[in-house]
């Protein structure tokens, strides 16, 4: 699945993101649906992109896009909490 994150207020975009990625991997400990007492509905979230763009990108300037995340493979939910300020701060 894909998700688009708009930025409302820049100062709360880092609390936001890491809120996302971790209610991502709440989902990863808990299931969905019934009988996940018996491996059902289990989830494993692998993202495989994050790209950043900005205003400007959307008026023409195609370099203004941001890749945080390169899509050269997978990396788990868990990878990215604990390498948020890395890849959030670039």
């Amino acid at each position: 699945f894909e998700i688009i994150y708009n930025v409302e207020d820049e100062k709360t975009k880092e609390q936001d993101l890491k809120n996302l990625f971790s209610a991502m991997k709440l989902l990863e400990d808990d299931y969905l649906g019934s009988s996940g007492s018996r491996g059902y509905g289990k989830v494993e979230i692998l993202i495989t992109s994050i790209v950043e763009r900005p205003r400007e990108y959307y008026f023409g300037d195609k370099e203004a896009e941001k890749v945080l995340l390169p899509q050269n493979g997978e990396v788990k939910v868990s990878d990215i909490l604990e390498r948020f300020n890395k890849i959030f701060r670039a």
